[in-house]
């Protein structure tokens, strides 16, 4: 299991002597139990890990330029273009995903689908983000949503530039998504990648990811004859913060909403 996880703030509170006090939480997600992290049927072996966003945003493809807006700035003519980290992950749940075909067959793919199941909701799974979709949603993710909603010309600007952004690092060959459904995996060869979903990891609950349809076993001719489910038990990890005067330590979930955490 990653141990980096979304972080994000949740109050600012004021101590006893005016001392400020930043309240932060965390998720992540595990495999419950960890030992089923990794499962193997047939000739496919199927790992999976909750990503680790901090060391996506280490990767240079998620630095970005994009139109920001000075004080005085009125009209989009004002603007100007600035690095900022812009990573498609943010607000998503996203897994990282290796797929092992331990067969001396070549084994397709594209009748496998993937879908998060939240709690016991069996009839509103939901898929696995292609990358299609994913370039279809854009308007959804937090920074674009923001300047969008204000309205002005200079606001859609910046939006439309964070889009563009992001449509560079999801095009970007090393942004790759498992959920292809043109996907094939040579004997012996391992392809891995993430499962991205188009939920709030802060609103995720335990459930499960399930992979249908998995081809385990092709004839001769390489025809599939046998598929396989392959279900993941998921649960959130909850950590909680208080930085004080630059200096950050963990505390109990009691502490956290005792002190105004949401």
């Amino acid at each position: 299991m990653h141990k980096t996880a979304l972080i994000v703030l949740t109050a600012l509170v004021f101590g006893s002597c005016g001392t400020s006090v930043r309240l932060s939480k965390s998720v992540d997600f595990e495999v419950d139990p960890p030992n089923m992290s990794e499962q193997t049927k047939q000739s496919v072996t199927i790992s999976m890990d909750f990503a680790n966003y901090e060391e996506n945003a280490k990767d240079p493809i998620y630095k970005q330029s994009v139109l920001a807006a000075g004080l005085l700035a009125t009209e989009p003519s004002e603007l100007y273009a600035e690095e900022q980290i812009v990573d498609p992950l943010i607000s998503k749940t996203a897994f990282f995903v290796r797929i092992k075909n331990n067969s001396d067959h070549i084994l397709r793919m594209k009748d496998a689908r993937v879908a998060l199941i939240l709690g016991d909701n069996m009839d509103d799974p939901i898929p696995a983000y292609q990358k299609q979709t994913m370039l279809s949603d854009l308007d959804s993710y937090p920074v674009v949503a923001k300047y969008i909603n204000k309205g002005t010309a200079m606001n859609m600007a910046i939006a439309e530039s964070y889009k563009e952004a992001l449509k560079k690092i999801i095009n970007n060959g090393k942004f790759k998504l498992i959920n292809d459904v043109s996907m094939e995996i040579y004997p012996d060869f391992t392809v891995s990648g993430l499962l991205v979903f188009a939920t709030n990891p802060f609103e995720a609950t335990k459930g499960k990811v399930t992979f249908f349809d998995v081809t385990t076993k092709v004839d001769a001719a390489g025809n599939p004859i046998e598929k396989e489910r392959f279900d993941f038990a998921i649960k959130p990890l909850w950590k909680f913060y208080k930085t004080s005067k630059g200096n950050q330590e963990e505390i109990d979930e009691a502490t956290y909403k005792q002190l105004g955490g949401k």
